[in-house]
């Protein structure tokens, strides 16, 4: 394979509603012990139309969507409570489903809880107001939602269970749905010819890079929901957790590479849907969280760079940058950076690839906007030497 794979710019585009200059005054109300306006003030952080669009009068009360549920905030003088409807209990066999409750109790939910009151499943989590520290409280927050979103499909399916409240969702027109198939149906063919590449090659570490990096493009152009967002969440942490080895690893993203050669069009339609969010499943990135993120990757890249490693390269700071449109909302200067160098890289023969890349990663890395910053010496050979993942 003589050049990078191919990147499609995704027109499903989501931004964070977070107000990162909020976050200083909701710490300080709390250690100034004006708990209530804390808590208002974190709402803001959240969404600065929160609570004129989901609070009462008072601001005592909030009802606010997230995909299939409704959270529900009740604030006194002394408690917090948080109540999210989520499932009821189908007729017959419920068993099996209480025990898969208890399993989630007990991880990966730390502070909410999944209560049964009478054949109706809640989240729960009361606290007194003054224990409203603000990251304890947001990350209750984000604990409910995303686990309601990533277990409800499952229930459903598995148990039978029935949705208190159908999911508002805005459906893509068919014309996009159309588009994003065929694009779909290309990645796959394209990965599966890298793949085999590097399985030749027994270049191990190019093809965890392979699998893994087109679940990431997958996440970013279709912006997949439901089932399918859940399972591929499930095989993305797979592939990272060092606890396997790499060959674990790569088979585990193989199987679910060939579930995806497999899936038809309805069934991929069936999870291309827009829905209403509360807390989002990433975490909003200010620069220097970016940095932070993109620091050993970068160090790798520069190296690699060094040696003419040119395919090593390219995909070192491919992976990161990737990486940081699955897992964050990074700042909008920097989205800019990162989407252009795959676009303008896409396709390309892995050393013009590797150059325009390292260019974007230095210029976020350091504000170095120069066309020679390039720290590339030695013979030109584009040879690749394959990476322990």
């Amino acid at each position: 394979m003589k050049n990078i794979q191919s990147f499609i710019k995704s027109q499903i585009l989501s931004k964070s509603k977070i107000q990162f200059d909020l976050w200083d005054d909701v710490v300080k109300l709390f250690e100034e012990g004006k708990f209530m306006e804390s808590l208002l003030c974190l709402f803001d952080y959240i969404d600065k139309d929160l609570s004129g669009g989901f609070g009462n009068p008072e601001k005592t009360e909030f009802n606010v969507p997230h995909g299939s549920v409704v959270v529900n905030i009740k604030v006194t003088d002394a408690l917090v409570d948080i109540q999210v409807p989520f499932l009821r209990l189908p007729e017959k066999n419920a068993i099996p489903i209480l025990r898969r409750v208890a399993e989630i109790n007990f991880s990966p939910l730390n502070l909410a809880t999944i209560v049964l009151d009478g054949n109706e499943l809640s989240f729960r989590y009361t606290t007194p107001l003054h224990l409203c520290e603000p990251w304890k409280m947001y990350y209750v927050l984000r604990e409910i939602c995303i686990n309601a979103d990533n277990f409800d499909d499952e229930f459903i399916l598995k148990f039978g269970a029935y949705r208190v409240r159908e999911p508002k969702v805005i459906h893509l027109p068919d014309a996009k749905k159309e588009e994003i198939w065929k694009s779909f149906e290309f990645l796959l063919n394209e990965t599966k010819q890298y793949v085999d590449f590097f399985e030749n090659k027994r270049m191990d570490g190019f093809v965890w890079d392979a699998i893994l990096q087109l679940f990431f493009t997958v996440d970013y152009y279709i912006a997949p929901q439901g089932a399918m967002r859940t399972e591929m969440e499930g095989i993305v942490g797979y592939m990272q957790n060092n606890n396997y080895s790499l060959h674990e690893k790569n088979e585990k993203g193989k199987t679910y590479f060939k579930k995806l050669q497999q899936i038809t069009r309805d069934e991929l339609f069936s999870n291309l849907y827009l829905s209403e969010v509360f807390i989002p499943v990433k975490n909003a990135a200010t620069l220097d969280n970016v940095r932070n993120t993109f620091k050993n990757q970068f160090e790798t890249a520069q190296k690699e760079m060094a040696n003419s490693d040119f395919m090593g390269a390219a995909l070192s700071i491919r992976y990161v940058f990737l990486y940081e449109f699955y897992y964050s909302y990074a700042p909008d200067d920097v989205v800019e950076i990162i989407t252009a160098s795959l676009e303008k890289s896409s396709g390309k023969p892995w050393d013009e690839a590797a150059r325009i890349l390292w260019q974007a990663i230095d210029q976020i890395m350091t504000g170095n906007n120069s066309q020679q910053a390039n720290p590339v010496s030695g013979s030109d050979s584009g040879d690749a030497i394959a990476r322990n993942v």
